[in-house]
């Protein structure tokens, strides 16, 4: 029995030193341009971000697919590595002078989350979208201290999409608001799998609201947007609400819960693009690695190659560099016909300007030609007494009790009609007949004897009774009616 006990304490030793031994060969085996990245991040002790790494140039000793990321995660002091298309999570210290590399994890799955994106909010990494296994992922989860393994924050609905450098999606996050929402700006599926395995973009951006976990669609990207999003030719840098992205050399902020995006001011514009030409313009070997981040307000624009090894610049970003003079929307506001962030330009304004004046001018226009067109009180009075003289007894009785009725408040029915005109022992059709005729003359007489377009009496159908007609005067004549029936 001892002997099984001890041997069971030697091969717990033995795996406890395996291990041990694997982290320190994984320590002594990262590159120079990983000990210099881990350097820069190190540095800052207050700012997050989240860095796309491509795999076959920062592995950081791991034994990584080729087609395999690696997305690195600083929340202040702490640093995690996460190979996507793995569950796989790495805690990043420096213990005496040298980074060591220990597995937080206990997941085993992988295959599923290539291409997916990391980032942290608090204290707690979220992952969402990738692709694998013939799918693309609409889901987030978050890495659980407590189980070791990333576990489904469920939502109200799946958003798919992925993130390599072919697809142009932008994604951001305010990771220092109290209420975070994430932003896509694209979602992508197959269009008939399996018997099709061609992808499917839907052109609109969609937001999650991680305090709620429900997914909105905001609306198509706007045309000029859409324009720039295809052009997206490196690292997306955030910054609060806003983030700035490059696309044909010209450089761009945008702001996904404002809905506005424009261009940097012009010397900001002139000095990114010329930090950027000499980083990466003048580069001789055809083996070179370019990179891009931030860290809080500075933009780091890396070059590795053979022949410079690991060099970098910054330049710091203030809120001062964003030019708000010429801007346009993200997208197009599925709330309403007209989005008024399309009048925070100045040519826009002057738009909207032009537009309300015109909308003026045609009122008063309108309103002086109707009222110059009325008639005189007095010959409105002679043409409502002719009127009123060209009726029959019956016609005179029908008006009279249309105005009693509408005195209060109330429409005449068919019953009362037909007793007026005679008609109420008749047949169906005859009383229908003879009520026609009867509102069709008055109606003719008035329009003749007035000059009205519209006509004397209305009907509409019962409210209780849908097959029945309630009959009663035009609210446009009420008062030369009153007038006419006084006189």
């Amino acid at each position: 029995m001892k002997a099984v006990i001890l041997f069971f304490v030697f091969c717990y030793l033995l795996l406890f030193n395996s291990s041990n031994i694997v982290a320190q060969k994984a320590n002594n085996l990262l590159n120079k341009n990983e000990i210099a990245l881990l350097d820069i991040l190190s540095a800052d002790t207050t700012n997050t971000t989240s860095i796309n790494l491509d795999g076959n140039v920062f592995n950081f000793g791991l034994i990584t697919s080729e087609y395999t990321n690696i997305d690195l995660i600083k929340n202040k002091k702490r640093i995690w590595i996460q190979p996507l298309g793995t569950g796989r999570l790495y805690s990043i210290y420096k213990v005496a002078g040298q980074y060591q590399l220990t597995r937080i994890d206990s997941t085993i799955h992988s295959g599923a989350s290539f291409y997916s994106y990391n980032f942290m909010i608090r204290d707690t990494i979220f992952q969402y979208g990738g692709e694998g296994f013939w799918n693309f992922r609409g889901t987030i989860t978050y890495f659980s201290k407590e189980t070791h393994q990333w576990e489904l924050y469920p939502s109200n609905r799946v958003v798919k999409s992925y993130f390599d450098s072919k697809t142009g999606i932008i994604s951001h996050i305010n990771l220092q608001s109290a209420n975070p929402r994430l932003y896509i700006s694209n979602s992508i599926d197959f269009e008939n799998f399996p018997s099709s395995i061609n992808r499917h973009a839907t052109d609109s951006i969609y937001m999650f609201d991680i305090n709620t976990r429900n997914w909105t669609t905001l609306g198509k990207t706007d045309p000029i947007s859409l324009k720039r999003f295809s052009n997206i030719n490196s690292h997306v840098f955030h910054f609060g609400d806003s983030l700035i992205f490059e696309s044909e050399l010209e450089f761009y902020w945008l702001n996904f819960s404002k809905n506005i995006t424009g261009r940097l001011k012009n010397n900001k514009n002139t000095e990114l693009r010329a930090a950027w030409l000499k980083m990466y313009g003048n580069v001789k070997s055809q083996n070179y690695s370019p990179l891009q981040f931030n860290i809080g307000n500075d933009i780091y624009l890396i070059l590795i190659s053979e022949e410079q090894g690991f060099k970098f610049t910054k330049i710091k970003i203030e809120p001062s560099d964003f030019d708000n003079a010429n801007i346009s929307p993200v997208y197009l506001n599925n709330g309403g016909f007209l989005n008024l962030n399309m009048f925070k330009t100045k040519s826009n304004i002057s738009i909207l300007i032009i537009i309300l004046l015109s909308c003026i001018i045609i009122y008063f226009s309108f309103k002086f030609l109707k009222n110059k067109s009325k008639l005189p009180k007095e010959v409105v009075s002679i043409l409502n007494n002719n009127f009123y003289s060209s009726l029959t007894i019956i016609e005179k009785e029908l008006i009279d009790v249309l105005y009693q009725h509408h005195l209060k408040g109330e429409a005449i029915s068919t019953k009362i009609i037909n007793k007026i005109i005679g008609v109420q022992q008749k047949d169906i059709l005859t009383q229908n007949k003879s009520r026609s005729d009867y509102f069709i003359r008055i109606n003719q007489k008035y329009k003749m004897s007035t000059q009205q377009t519209e006509p004397l009496i209305v009907k509409n159908r019962d409210k209780i009774d849908k097959r029945q007609y309630n009959y009663s005067l035009n609210n446009s004549y009420i008062q030369e009616i009153e007038k006419m029936l006084k006189d």
